[in-house]
């Protein structure tokens, strides 16, 4: 028997202990840890829920965090109310829990499922959360859906068989959304689709996100871009994003791409959107 312990508090640490875990061909228990985090967001909740898919049959996984503190146990109920810890023993804690009042139910979107046959639900879901914000343009619907299109398409071993997790918050000014696969990655993609030409996994991320300036400003063109309509979409409304890939972390703002090599092995497609919001 082998336990790991995974902790959530940032990418690094949950990259590493991912890896470290599924390396060991004695796993048996996977502990996620939440005690060193003071606020819980989507990027998160997506990753954990794929750990959690990814244990189903192979490790038994529990969470833990400080049940003496407050906040923490304010940021156990939220992950339990997006649904997080559906048919887990740690849910059955946290039933009668309180929220504070940035944690109402009403601004969140619990952990959907990406998965071949749920299109039309999670196209109704994502519709039903910016419909709350008249400021939001129908345009960031289409392009979040077919964020998620691109995840059953691409990121499986065979086409069209990809799974994924989405999840959203807002605040009084921000809009944050993150979709997580465990996936073939980015570099993956392209390779079996014969679009490499002889570019590394940096050139083909940093491609990806340049080629808006070559897109139409409406019709069949726009499909297939989803990445490119994001980066336009979020120049426009001053926005900020970020990929984990391929163990690359790419920032972009405004046009501005900051690339690092990670020392450590990503798993699949984190992608992490911050937008303003005028309500």
């Amino acid at each position: 028997m082998t336990k790991h312990q995974i902790c959530l508090d940032s990418s690094q640490n949950f990259y590493e202990g991912l890896s470290r875990a599924f390396r060991d061909p004695n796993l048996t228990v996977i502990e996620a840890d939440l005690s060193r985090i003071h606020y819980i967001f989507p990027w998160q909740l997506t990753l954990a829920a794929c750990l959690k898919a990814c244990c189903y049959g192979k490790a038994e996984l529990s969470f833990q965090w400080n049940k003496a503190k407050k906040y923490q146990n304010e940021i156990a109920s939220y992950a339990d109310r997006m649904g997080l810890f559906a048919g887990m023993k740690e849910a059955a804690v946290l039933q009668e829990a309180d929220l504070r009042p940035d944690f109402n139910p009403e601004n969140f979107f619990q952990i959907h499922p990406i998965r071949p046959g749920n299109e039309d639900e999670l196209k109704v879901e994502l519709e039903n959360l910016l419909a709350r914000f008249p400021s939001v343009p129908k345009e960031l619907t289409e392009i979040l859906e077919e964020m998620s299109e691109n995840i059953r398409i691409h990121s499986g071993v065979s086409p069209r068989s990809g799974w994924g997790y989405v999840q959203a918050q807002t605040t009084a000014s921000k809009l944050r959304i993150a979709f997580c696969d465990f996936g073939v990655g980015f570099y993956k993609t392209f390779h079996r689709e014969n679009r490499l030409n002889g570019r590394s996994p940096k050139e083909m991320l940093e491609l990806s996100l340049d080629s808006y300036s070559s897109l139409p400003e409406s019709g069949a063109g726009m499909k297939q871009r989803g990445l490119a309509r994001l980066c336009r979409y979020l120049d426009e409304h001053r926005g900020s994003m970020e990929i984990f890939s391929d163990s690359l972390r790419c920032r972009y703002l405004m046009r501005k791409k900051s690339t690092s090599v990670l020392g450590y092995r990503t798993k699949g497609l984190l992608i992490s959107i911050e937008v303003p919001l005028n309500r």
